[in-house]
């Protein structure tokens, strides 16, 4: 697996997080943004809609806003406005409101079309067929200094588009998958900007945008819908980086024993090569030969304490693994209630909405689908009957004023609605893949710790044959005596272990430059240091409550939903 795609991982376990939350203040303040873009993702109008919960029934609510041309949406409840202070009269009710606003999204777009491999602008392309790529550049603009350092806010940003399959093959898309219904391609993809500038890694830069690319027989720009929210990994999610902490130490006792184990097989090489290139020497003297044979011993001895450090080190590396693998089920516990806490969530707001469709994972897609579709045939028929009104006669038509008013109000509470389900659909989607995602990964984590006791086995065999080694050199060392009358095959005997010890320095060092050199250097430049940026990049995250205006000790959220609308020849 890619960096950036544990990178991803780990964003994506965290992206709904903020639903669950509960605030025991005397109301709370949930805002979504709403922004239209043109096909070149250029902002066209910006409408921000502000859900005050009322948690405590109060009868005034004191709120702050940045916003103009506010508007109650659902209700008759009055407000009054001066500057940025806003008090509702809200006599134990919710309210909901909408506003306009021209301040910069955190989040914007740049879109390109290319047609063959050439640029080219919607309109251009529109009927034509081809190779058609559209490539979606996210920019990040909110920028935090965290010790020092500049750093970006994290946004997960998904983007979610169809193509007709009659008309479109081969869809492709960058961070994200392709699905089928049969009659569309339902594409959707993740992308995080300014995750590589915080790493200084440009293997994420790709996680600064989204490509799709597909074959068509007619171009037609279908809509697309871009959610950004700012989040990671909840506050009880902190707890993995203390179990990894755990891990560092064992990695670290594992490299120490290993460098003693490796000094110890350059000694017995360095040892050897002396003994055999002195073996010649032999007929002037055994006392040269008792000498190195001493000096042979202990290099033996430093190789077999070194063996021992590491299957210590070993054994404590298994027991850290059996202790990852003891959590594996708490894991997929969580991930699988935090999924149903979701599905519940997202039951209670349809059902309040007026919307009981009862969904479940099985049935999410289906019934929601349904629904949008249900609810634009609804708009359509209001619109009708609207429009017909509408074209009689003024005095005519102030006969069907309460109508005319009426009909207003369905359409609007429609335009309000279809969002509110996609949105809610994007969610489900997104908290069912992240539990895919966690039992694939415990999945990974049992069978790496089932692989444990062959290693286990293959060590401490290894530290069988050092003992057996400083064995054999003690008794080398008591048939000194016997060497003078077989001088010629100790010679002999002394070249080949003098070859067989720089085999096993060769392989040591093999094994630290492509093993155990290269985990220890990932832990320590990689693993650690991302995970202090991520416990930062966390709390920026946290910190980002909303993006208009709050009144002080309010628990508040924000998401951004940013729609391209289609366009057809």
């Amino acid at each position: 697996m890619n960096k950036s795609k544990i990178v991803m991982s780990l964003f994506v376990i965290g992206t709904m997080t903020m639903a669950s939350c509960t605030s025991a203040l005397a109301y709370t303040k949930e805002e979504t943004v709403y922004t239209k873009l043109n096909p070149n993702g250029e902002e066209t109008i910006t409408v921000v809609s502000e859900h005050l919960k009322n948690d405590d029934n109060e009868q005034i609510m004191k709120d702050l806003t940045s916003l103009s041309h506010v508007m109650n949406m659902n209700g008759d409840e009055k407000f009054t406005q001066k500057g940025e202070k806003i008090n509702w009269e809200s006599q134990g009710n919710d309210i909901y409101y909408q506003g306009k606003t021209e301040k910069q999204l955190p989040i914007t777009t740049k879109i390109t079309y290319k047609l063959n491999g050439k640029k080219a602008t919607v309109d251009e392309m529109l009927g034509k067929k081809g190779k058609v790529e559209i490539q979606i550049q996210y920019t990040n603009h909110e920028k935090r200094n965290v010790n020092g350092e500049s750093m970006y806010v994290p946004f997960v940003v998904t983007t979610g588009t169809t193509l007709p399959t009659d008309t479109n093959r081969k869809v492709e898309v960058t961070n994200g998958k392709v699905s089928s219904n049969g009659s569309h391609h339902m594409i959707i993809a993740l992308a995080t900007p300014g995750l590589s500038e915080n790493f200084h890694n440009k293997e994420l830069e790709d996680l600064n945008k989204t490509i799709i690319k597909y074959e068509t027989t007619h171009f037609e720009l279908n809509s697309i819908m871009i959610v950004a929210t700012p989040s990671l990994l909840s506050e009880s999610d902190m707890e993995v980086f203390d179990k990894m902490d755990k891990g560092y130490s064992l990695i670290d006792q594992l490299s120490s024993s290993y460098s003693k184990l490796k000094a110890g097989g350059k000694d017995l090489s360095q040892n050897m090569n002396k003994f055999s290139s002195k073996y010649n020497q032999f007929d002037k003297g055994v006392e040269v030969l008792d000498s190195k044979s001493k000096i042979l011993l202990e290099g033996a001895k430093k190789i077999d304490t070194g063996i021992e450090q590491l299957d210590d080190g070993l054994s404590q590396l298994n027991g850290g693994l059996n202790k990852l693998e003891n959590n594996s089920d708490q894991l997929r516990k969580g991930a699988s209630q935090l999924s149903q806490q979701i599905l519940t969530t997202v039951n209670k707001q349809l059902k309040e909405a007026g919307l009981p469709l009862s969904i479940t994972k099985d049935n999410y897609i289906q019934k929601l689908s349904n629904q949008i579709t249900s609810l634009n045939q609804q708009k359509e028929t209001y619109q009708n009957q609207l429009n017909q009104l509408n074209s009689l006669p003024e005095d005519q038509k102030k006969l069907y004023a309460q109508q005319i008013e009426q009909l207003n109000i369905a359409i609007a509470t429609i335009d309000t609605a279809i969002p509110q389900l996609k949105g809610a659909k994007t969610t489900l989607d997104n908290i069912f893949a992240f539990e895919k995602g966690v039992y694939d990964y415990t999945e990974g984590v049992d069978q790496v710790s089932k692989s444990m006791p062959k290693i286990k086995d293959g060590s401490s065999q290894l530290l069988t044959g050092s003992h057996d080694l400083v064995t054999g050199i003690k008794a080398l060392l008591q048939g000194t005596n016997q060497l003078t009358s077989n001088s010629k095959l100790l010679n002999d005997a002394a070249i080949q272990l003098s070859r067989g010890s720089q085999k096993l320095l060769n392989g040591l060092n093999e094994f630290d430059d492509k093993g155990l050199s290269k985990i220890t250097s990932f832990v320590e430049n990689d693993i650690k240091k991302n995970v202090h940026k991520t416990e930062e990049m966390i709390k920026l995250a946290n910190d980002y409550k909303i993006f208009t205006k709050v009144a002080d000790n309010v628990e508040s959220s924000t998401k951004f939903i940013m729609i391209v609308n289609s366009k057809k020849k």
